[in-house]
């Protein structure tokens, strides 16, 4: 069975849809220039045009946190930075570094997660304050004297030690582990500028474009 791809958009052209007809087509990222040519001909936008996106799947929860008039050359790159958290084995830190909610505001944001996962520490089954206060004690020796007095161990409250330090770090708890920024975030990504050239796929698109066709789309029905 093939693996679902990780990030699939709906590209739409928008001025058929603004005239009632839903043309558009599937694309999963990453994808090249030629790719995206052959969907731009399918769909009408081949001699220009503007589209927008219609819809996204993914495996990740991403579908609340990118926009209908992203950049196709950022979600190029993005999906690029995706392949490599995954090929990294961090597929599953960043799933809940997404569900902490931190820097993702943007898709600008979500590139640079991408490239922070050195920044989260990520403890997979940890899943309960209790839990966490039991991992910090015994695999951290968060409290030495229970290391050189085992005998008060059940007088102490590993829930209330989890669940203080939780909040001291602003940690979150998934239903597969435990996630908390406890490294520094560094902002290398800042504008479509920065993309290498081999990911680039398709003409920009420039915000005052976009701002007219989301004009158009607030005016519709």
């Amino acid at each position: 069975m093939s693996q679902k791809p990780l990030f699939q958009a709906f590209i739409t052209n928008l001025t058929k849809y603004t005239k009632g007809d839903l043309v558009g087509e599937w694309v999963s990222f990453p994808t090249d220039r030629e790719t995206i040519q052959g969907v731009f001909q399918r769909i009408g936008l081949e001699h220009g045009g503007e589209y927008f996106i219609t819809d996204y799947d993914s495996s990740l929860p991403l579908s609340e946190m990118l926009g209908e008039y992203e950049n196709l050359n950022e979600l190029n790159y993005f999906a690029h930075n995706l392949q490599s958290v995954a090929a990294d084995g961090n597929l599953e830190k960043l799933t809940a570094a997404l569900e902490l909610g931190d820097n993702t505001g943007s898709l600008k944001d979500l590139i640079n997660l991408t490239d922070n996962m050195d920044a989260y520490t990520w403890l997979p089954g940890i899943t309960t304050e209790n839990s966490y206060g039991q991992y910090l004690v015994d695999a951290c020796g968060a409290i030495p004297v229970l290391l050189e007095h085992p005998e008060l161990e059940p007088y102490f409250d590993y829930e209330a030690f989890g669940r203080d330090t939780t909040i001291n770090e602003s940690g979150t708890f998934t239903k597969d582990g435990y996630i908390v920024q406890d490294g520094n975030f560094t902002e290398e990504y800042h504008s479509v500028e920065d993309i290498p050239k081999e990911y680039m796929i398709a003409p920009e698109v420039s915000g005052e474009v976009l701002a007219e066709a989301a004009a158009e789309m607030s005016m519709m029905p």
